[in-house]
């Protein structure tokens, strides 16, 4: 889409640069620090690369000072907390986490969605969801050079690329999460309707 829907200008980000975006809070877990490390490297085989994060968090300030310090001032967009999200994420070329432990990633759901395919870490509910070469790239924790490498790969390749965001866009539907909250709220809603029968 011509200007991705307006979020590059908004971002302060060149037309023809590659977007690999991340949307996680800054803790611990999400290990921010191996995604700028990652950054860095791939900046040396693809200089105009941008990595945009969306997120806050208590790890924020700490984030930033090891983007300054890793030479990523000009590379990395912290993008603060957005209720748009989705709306970045359609303008991202591809989505990286590097999490050293997830639950189900709904943020990673909701950017394949978008048609957005994937490098993350191979924790948690990770391999459920991405299949590895398939919707994207499966990546050891902790290790900036693996994920660097499949983020390489994906930019490097439009057709790649192409393809694997497809299939993002496709299982992404397997995982319909407006209907599992739904059926979350009917449970809660039944367990409820219960109670007060229970106890009048």
């Amino acid at each position: 889409a011509p200007g991705r829907d307006g979020v590059r200008g908004e971002l302060g980000i060149p037309e023809d640069a590659p977007v690999v975006g991340s949307v996680a809070n800054f803790k611990a877990a999400k290990d921010h620090a191996t995604l700028l490390r990652a950054a860095a490297l791939l900046r040396q085989t693809i200089p105009s690369v941008r990595l945009v994060l969306v997120g806050q968090g208590p790890l924020e300030a700490e984030t930033r000072r090891l983007a300054g310090e890793l030479g990523l001032d000009a590379t990395v967009v912290f993008a603060g907390f957005r209720t748009d999200a989705t709306r970045l994420m359609a303008a991202f070329d591809a989505f990286a986490l590097s999490s050293t432990y997830e639950g189900l990633p709904i943020a990673l759901i909701e950017a394949m969605a978008t048609g957005c395919p994937a490098v993350v870490t191979r924790v948690g509910g990770t391999p459920e969801v991405v299949a590895d070469g398939v919707q994207g790239f499966l990546v050891p924790p902790r290790d900036p050079a693996a994920l660097a490498a499949g983020l390489t790969r994906l930019l490097g390749d439009p057709a790649l690329r192409a393809g694997m965001g497809a299939a993002a866009a496709d299982r992404a539907q397997d995982f319909d999460i407006r209907k599992a909250v739904r059926r979350m709220e009917q449970v809660y809603a039944g367990l409820y309707a219960h109670d007060t029968w229970r106890m009048s």
